[in-house]
């Protein structure tokens, strides 16, 4: 199974058969060292002949995530959040004097992971913070813009 279209399989579950003789199956699989983790995937098996129907569904994270992607960054870069519930989210970027420069974020988002564009163009080289606070999560970490 691990040979299909070059996918390393992580788990699979919840494996049904349907009266007409399809195969359920649900899980997680990694599609290409460049990609990534695919979690929340479902395949249809049709007994004769074997062919394949993916339908993914939006990922929830467990807990609270953020990211910055790639750091240290030139001009633009992407920070990722993840939300293990909807609630409203604040996320700013301030300088190294705790001073506000943008506020990338404010307001309501739903359960999921999330991505948000900084466009550092008019901004020094150094290093920055990008601060995030969505129901009692709150978080702090640096990023470099190098120019």
């Amino acid at each position: 199974m691990d040979e299909i279209r070059g996918r390393d399989w992580d788990w699979i579950q919840n494996v049904e058969v349907d009266e007409d003789g399809f195969i359920y199956c649900s899980g997680s699989a990694n599609f290409n060292i460049t990609a990534p983790v695919v979690d929340g995937w479902i395949f249809k098996l049709d007994p004769e002949p074997v062919s394949v129907q993916h339908q993914s569904y939006p990922r929830i994270p467990l807990v609270f995530s953020l990211n910055v992607y790639p750091n240290p960054f030139n001009a633009k870069t992407t920070v990722q959040f993840g939300l293990p519930e909807p609630g409203r989210v604040s996320m700013s970027i301030c300088n190294i004097l705790g001073q506000q420069v943008i506020q990338l974020v404010d307001g309501y988002r739903e359960a999921g992971y999330h991505d948000v564009t900084f466009d550092a163009m008019n901004l020094a080289s150094g290093m920055y913070f990008y601060r995030i606070e969505a129901g009692e999560f709150s978080a702090v970490r640096k990023m470099v813009l190098v120019k």
